[in-house]
């Protein structure tokens, strides 16, 4: 088995960027572009860097803005957290038309990098879960014209670092309907058809353990478990060839240990028999102060060597 590690998700803003988002607007692409850069280079050590997506303000806007046939409404707060988003609504067919990720992301920062990267996106069925629809009238048509647009988006970026798709799906942990799960199941196919790069779905928020058992086996490489959430565990039956462990938590300021992670690890691998092992955190770092995310991301590189040590 092999062990990777890498982070996902936005990354907080530190405090001399935010006084510059109130007062020096005209300075802020300059900003982002120098933190960004140096948020890279704290990735170093990791197996993958991804953008820590400082100009974004939620997972959904910035793809919403560069759909045709999709506006933003009001606010609405994501989930359990102290944040918002944009509420996404469709007033007309999904369509996108090409190289969306280099107008949203730093592509151009993550290839100097000359390092594996990472892309990430919400899976279709989170997508369309956060929505508010006033053309499909219904569910299964949003998330197959959601998953087809970002398909070809996907396919579009060509670069041989392109390593890992990870897939944001919160919403997933609270699905339970039979609709529903074969909706999950629907939008994955279309969305990974052809791709040649491993994708793992993120669930957080909620322990996983009844949603995993009822899904089956879903066209993904390996999914990605909060363990922080009350009561989560990876399951017994688990069926997926590679498996990311949320071995730093992004809701909570209280520092992981070394030796901590080491033993989820043992007792992970000598129960299953995996291909992969990602260490990695279990939803967007913004959750935490600057200082703190940073810290964490430091202790993530320190748990990977140790884990590679010990195997």
């Amino acid at each position: 088995m092999k062990a990777e590690a890498y982070i996902f998700g936005i990354f907080p803003r530190d405090e001399r960027l935010i006084e510059a988002t109130r007062r020096y607007p005209q300075r802020i692409k300059e900003m982002v572009t120098e933190r960004t850069k140096k948020l890279l280079r704290l990735q170093e050590g990791l197996s993958y860097v991804s953008d820590p997506l400082l100009g974004w303000d939620d997972m959904l806007r910035p793809i919403v803005q560069n759909f045709e046939g999709m506006e933003v409404d009001g606010l609405n707060r994501f989930f359990e957290t102290n944040t918002f988003y944009r509420i996404p609504v469709t007033v007309g067919k999904i369509r996108s038309n090409g190289r969306m990720f280099s107008r949203i992301m730093a592509m151009d920062l993550l290839k100097e990098t000359g390092r594996p990267f990472l892309l990430e996106l919400p899976d279709p069925f989170t997508f369309a879960s956060l929505c508010l629809d006033k053309y499909y009238g219904d569910k299964g048509g949003l998330i197959e014209d959601y998953a087809k647009a970002m398909n070809g988006e996907l396919k579009d970026v060509k670069d041989d670092n392109f390593r890992l798709l990870v897939l944001k799906a919160p919403s997933i942990a609270f699905a339970s309907r039979e609709e529903d799960l074969e909706l999950i199941k629907k939008g994955l196919r279309v969305l990974t058809d052809g791709l040649n790069v491993p994708a793992i779905l993120h669930i957080y928020f909620r322990k996983v353990d009844t949603a995993l058992s009822h899904l089956g086996q879903l066209p993904v490489s390996g999914i990605g478990i909060d363990l922080f959430a009350s009561g989560s565990k990876v399951p017994d039956d688990y069926r997926y060839e590679c498996l990311a462990l949320s071995a730093i938590d992004a809701r909570n300021t209280r520092m992981e240990t070394v030796s901590g992670s080491l033993r989820k690890v043992k007792e992970i691998v000598t129960r299953l028999n995996l291909k992969k092992l990602y260490l990695t955190n279990n939803s967007d770092l913004e959750l935490l102060p600057y200082v703190f995310a940073i810290r964490k991301v430091r202790a993530l590189r320190t748990m990977l060597k140790a884990t590679e040590e010990a195997m």
